[in-house]
C-alpha cells in the first residue's frame, strides 16, 4: 500500500519588496426583501381608492342617519321607561359620533369632558353656598334671639325680624388689627350721635339691642324694668323717665303724667 503526499505551493516574486497589492472587489449590501403584506399604488390607484372610501363613507353616514331618525321617531311614539330612554339615547349618540371624524370625534370627547368637570364643580359651588348661608343665617337668628331675649323683649322673633337684614357675619380683629380668622354677628345700626346726625354703628347684637331699648320707637317691644318708686310707674320698655329732668320742663311733665309714666300713690 502506497502513501500518500501532498504538494504545498508557495507563490514567489522576482525582486525586492512586498508583493503586489490585490484589488477586492466592492461589496454590494442586497436589498431589503419586499413585504409580502404590503401593497403599494401608484398616484392614480391611489386617487382612486381616496374615492371609492369616499363613496362607502357617505353610504354608511346615510344609513347611519336613517337610524338616528328611526331610533328618535320610536322614542317619541313610544311610552318607555327611565332605562329604556337611556339605552335609546345612548344608542343615538352613538349612531351620532359614527358619522364624525377621528379629529370630530376627539373634540366630542373633550367637550363632553369639560362640560362634565363644570356641572361637578357647579354643584360643589351650589352645595357649598348652601351650607355657608345655612350657618350664616343659623348663627345670626340664634346671637340676635339670646341678645333679645337676655334684654326682656316681648317678642325675640321681632327683633330678629328689624335687626336680621342688616346683620352680617364679620371676621373678629385682635389688638394689632390683624384678623384672627374667627367670625362673629355685627349689627350695622342706624343711630344719632351727639349733635344729632345720623350715623351707622357697627354693633354686637347685644349692644344693638340695647340701644333699641332707649329709643322710643322700640319701647312697645321690651317689657318695663319694674316699678321704680314713688312718682315712678313702670314703663313698657327699658328707659325710665328722669323725675328730675321732668321737673325742670312742665310741659314734659304734664306729658309724661299724662301718659302714665309719673303718678302719685
Amino acid at each position: 500500500m502506497f502513501g500518500r503526499y501532498n504538494k504545498i505551493w508557495l507563490p514567489v516574486f522576482e525582486g525586492e519588496g512586498d508583493p503586489p497589492a490585490v484589488e477586492t472587489p466592492p461589496v454590494v449590501e442586497a436589498p431589503p426583501p419586499a413585504d409580502p403584506g404590503k401593497v403599494t399604488f401608484d398616484a392614480k390607484q391611489q386617487q382612486e381608492l381616496n374615492r371609492l372610501l369616499s363613496v362607502e363613507k357617505k353610504k354608511a353616514q346615510v344609513v347611519a342617519q336613517k337610524a338616528i331618525e328611526e331610533a328618535s321617531a320610536m322614542r317619541a311614539k313610544v311610552q318607555l321607561t327611565a332605562k329604556e330612554n337611556q339605552e335609546y339615547d345612548a344608542r343615538i349618540e352613538q349612531l351620532r359620533t359614527e358619522l364624525l371624524t377621528k379629529e370630530e370625534q376627539g373634540k366630542l370627547a373633550a367637550d363632553k369632558t369639560r362640560k362634565l368637570n363644570k356641572a361637578e364643580k357647579d354643584a360643589l359651588t351650589e352645595e357649598r353656598d348652601y351650607w355657608r348661608k345655612e350657618f350664616t343665617d343659623s348663627t345670626i337668628q340664634r346671637s340676635l334671639t339670646d341678645a333679645a331675649a337676655s334684654n326682656n323683649a316681648f317678642s325675640p322673633r321681632q327683633i330678629v325680624a328689624i335687626l336680621g337684614p342688616n346683620t352680617q357675619l364679620a371676621e373678629v380683629l385682635d389688638s394689632e388689627g390683624k384678623p384672627t380668622g374667627r367670625l362673629e354677628p355685627k349689627v350695622r345700626y342706624q343711630a344719632n350721635d351727639k349733635e344729632g346726625k345720623s350715623v351707622t354703628l357697627d354693633l354686637t347684637p347685644a349692644d344693638a339691642i340695647k340701644r333699641m331699648k332707649d329709643e322710643d320707637e322700640y319701647l312697645n317691644l321690651f317689657r318695663g324694668e319694674g316699678a321704680g318708686g314713688a312718682g315712678l310707674r313702670s314703663q313698657p320698655g327699658g328707659r325710665k323717665p328722669d323725675l328730675t329732668e321732668l321737673a325742670k320742663d312742665p310741659l314734659a311733665y304734664r306729658k309724661a303724667r299724662k301718659s302714665g309714666q309719673v303718678h302719685f300713690q
